[in-house]
């Protein structure tokens, strides 16, 4: 038996679940996998051949610890900052992406009418579209076009350090602890999903919902591949990809503090840059249909 012993975090967690199958296949081993509690009956549903338990098994061959590997070169050969973070398996496990994700198992639609899920925060506040109102006037625009908006964060309200976020005005609530697979069967049924570099944008993508992501604190390349990415090349950007500079002690660590400039890669992502790249969505799912 091969285990693997997973982070706590919902993107984090949500990478490691294609590589069990992979690695399953590969190697002809039983594989079994320690993942946050709140995760573990998505991904029985995911995939159901794979043992998922939250104690260590004692008769496992070898353990695998999955992280980003973030200035810990014990845990891996590459620093994660330089790749994107679906390719870190590879180095953990040595087995390549797998060309298809596993397929979830949706049921049947229960809101009839159309509608987009949306999530206004992450982690931190920091992490956030720090563009002013510029949650409510895409929802605005979404509703004009006929769109129901659900926010799914789990809070109505996060705030730290001075930043925060909240549901924007004209969203529907769909706030609070609700468990993993109704925001994924949430999901899988909406026409897309906006939301920033956290875990209900992975799972979206992981439930095969179309994602505009709303990021540019970190390259374009760092999370999951989507054509729908919004992010200023004009600004300063990118930072948590940058190993001269230290991301996760200061979220805007090329910026004086006190500096107009602080978070500008956040700040400077206009409205209009986010609803062209819902254009190209809705125009891309027209071409396909």
């Amino acid at each position: 038996m091969f285990f693997v012993d997973c982070s706590t975090l919902l993107g984090d967690s949500l990478v490691v679940i294609p590589y069990l199958r992979a690695f399953r296949e590969q190697y002809g081993a039983r594989v079994s996998c320690c993942l946050p509690p709140y995760l573990g009956d998505f991904a029985r549903r995911m995939v159901p051949e794979i043992e998922f338990r939250d104690t260590w098994p004692e008769d496992c061959y070898a353990t695998f610890y999955f992280g980003a590997s973030i200035d810990t070169p014990a845990l891996a050969p590459e620093d994660g900052r330089f790749m994107p973070m679906e390719e870190l398996g590879h180095l953990i496990f040595g087995v390549p992406w797998p060309r298809q994700l596993p397929v979830f198992p949706a049921g049947e639609r229960q809101i009839q009418e159309p509608y987009v899920c949306i999530g206004v925060q992450a982690s931190h506040p920091a992490k956030g579209w720090l563009y002013p109102d510029g949650w409510e006037i895409v929802t605005a625009a979404l509703r004009e076009a006929g769109y129901r908006v659900l926010c799914i964060d789990k809070e109505r309200e996060n705030s730290a350090d001075g930043f925060s976020a909240q549901i924007p005005a004209g969203a529907e609530d769909f706030t609070g602890e609700h468990p993993i697979e109704e925001r994924a069967e949430l999901l899988a049924h909406a026409d897309f999903f906006i939301g920033l570099s956290s875990g209900l944008s992975w799972l979206a993508y992981f439930v095969g919902c179309p994602v505009v992501m709303i990021c540019g604190f970190s390259e374009s390349w760092y999370e999951f591949d989507t054509p729908y990415r919004v992010y200023n090349r004009l600004a300063c950007h990118g930072c948590l990809n940058d190993v001269r500079e230290n991301y996760f002690r200061n979220p805007c660590p090329r910026q004086p503090r006190g500096s107009e400039r602080i978070l500008e890669c956040q700040k400077t992502i206009t409205p209009r840059m986010v609803l062209d790249a819902i254009r190209r969505l809705q125009q891309d799912r027209e071409r396909m249909a």
